[in-house]
């Protein structure tokens, strides 16, 4: 078990290093990838469900984004009832200068993985989550000290 934390916190600082070099918080990082991901437009509910992030973090670090011009958010197309984000001129540029170079990356290290590695780490993965999420879920759905459900 304790290997397995230590790949997943190395793996964890490799990506706060790029973000930090990026100039952003982590929370505004996740959200730009999130937003990148999605060919630079999608709904909060995406950026909430890519980076398993709260409404209320991604929320703020939309704002924070928002005020430094990388993004802006308008009528989705498709529900009038909801924003959707959009890249500014800035957050197009961040999106080429930064995160494209990380997207090539990744692709770039799991295609040199063997097929049956990348096979057992997805698999792997997610059986993995699958059963901390059944074992945990006694415990996150009590409420904390602090009065909110715990979310799953």
């Amino acid at each position: 078990m304790i290997e397995y934390y230590e790949v997943y916190k190395e793996t964890d600082a490799l990506y706060s290093a790029v973000a930090e070099r990026s100039g952003m918080s982590s929370a505004m990082f996740w959200t730009m990838y999130a937003v990148c991901s999605k060919d630079g437009s999608c709904a909060q509910k995406d950026v909430c469900g890519i980076c398993a992030m709260s409404k209320q973090t991604v929320h703020s670090a939309l704002k924070k984004l928002q005020t430094q011009g990388y993004l802006y958010l308008d009528v989705s197309p498709a529900d009038r009832r909801s924003k959707y984000i959009f890249l500014t001129e800035l957050g197009e540029r961040y999106k080429r200068e930064k995160l494209y170079p990380l997207f090539e990356a990744e692709k770039a290290a799991f295609q040199q993985m063997d097929q049956r590695d990348r096979e057992g780490l997805l698999h792997g993965s997610r059986a993995y989550l699958r059963q901390l999420r059944a074992a945990l879920r006694p415990m996150l759905a009590d409420t904390s000290a602090n009065g909110k459900q715990g979310e799953i």
